[in-house]
């Protein structure tokens, strides 16, 4: 893959986090008047519903799906999107948001294990310091000297949960993302997401609309441009880079949303906290590095195959 290729699948996945850091702090207005899961519930119906509206008018044939692939979309939004929702949200009610977020942060180490496990790839001292890096820089970011750790068992292992999710999300999203539009591959991803939430027994309180009618045109903003907007820049920014790399460049959300949390909320952030948000960007500049190790040590052996082999 070119390096211009992998400058746009870095760019649209950062893209993809400056909506998700700026759609975690518009939650917390909402989430005043509206249950989280319900907040979550229409998200993703009402995703599935702009993106398949809107490409059923513009490009249908877009929507056409190879018929093996319909149960990856199906264990792609349950085991990824709404497994992961849930775990996220489980854990933080549970404990508190540093510990939750750090915790589901562990998802580039299990990437990193996983594929060298299963042959795929190298272990290499800036692939190490990359993650380390990119868990230290999240737990910093995201307040956890400032709030502390918060034990309790069902919402560590919650958090846990979420972050085997988000991994997963990283390594099978980019076995099929390819050979789809982005919007599509969105569609087709919300559509499972939309039912397997809708079938929680909780959420789907309404009333909150009838008495607070500016929650409609808010939740309509929402779905478009902190929902749609951010899950097709990164299902078009997967194939393009490594999935260590996806969840690496994901964590920038966090440096996002502490950032947004001070201008917006005004909510108190700590030099430490800056801090913690260069250590994620040193993670990202390490894992690029890494990538451009990996290419220089696949040059001699490309070139070994493509030579002509010598006369017997």
């Amino acid at each position: 893959m070119s390096a211009h290729s992998h400058r746009a699948g870095y760019a649209l996945i950062l893209g993809a986090t400056l909506f998700w850091g700026t759609s975690a702090v518009a939650a917390r207005d909402i989430t005043r008047l509206l249950p989280p899961l319900t907040l979550a519930q229409l998200a993703a119906l009402g995703s599935w519903l702009v993106l398949t509206t809107s490409l059923l008018a513009l490009r249908p044939a877009l929507l056409r799906i190879h018929p093996a692939d319909a149960w990856r979309f199906a264990v792609l939004g349950i085991f990824g999107f709404a497994a992961g929702s849930g775990c996220i949200n489980t854990a933080i009610y549970l404990t508190n948001a540093p510990t939750a977020v750090v915790i589901q942060y562990i998802a580039p180490a299990l990437v990193l294990m996983w594929n060298w496990l299963r042959g795929t790839e190298r272990l290499s001292l800036a692939k190490c310091l990359a993650v380390a890096a990119c868990v230290a820089g999240c737990a910093v970011t995201a307040g956890l000297f400032n709030h502390g750790l918060r034990f309790h068992p069902a919402g560590i292992a919650a958090a846990i949960g979420a972050a085997v999710a988000f991994a997963f999300i990283a390594v099978f999203s980019r076995t099929f993302a390819g050979t789809y539009h982005p919007a599509a591959f969105a569609a087709h991803t919300f559509l499972p997401t939309s039912l397997a939430l809708a079938l929680l027994p909780s959420g789907r309180d309404w009333t909150p609309f009838a008495h607070h009618p500016s929650l409609i045109w808010q939740m309509a903003l929402f779905v478009v441009l902190l929902a749609v907007a951010p899950t097709v820049l990164f299902f078009w920014g997967v194939p393009k880079v490594s999935a260590v790399a996806v969840t690496i460049l994901c964590s920038f959300e966090i440096v996002v949303t502490a950032l947004l949390s001070w201008w917006w909320l005004g909510e108190p952030m700590l030099w430490i906290q800056a801090g913690g948000a260069a250590l994620i960007a040193a993670a990202i500049v390490l894992i690029e590095v890494a990538r451009r190790d990996d290419q220089r040590a696949d040059r001699p052996t490309a070139a070994a195959k493509a030579s002509p082999s010598p006369p017997e």
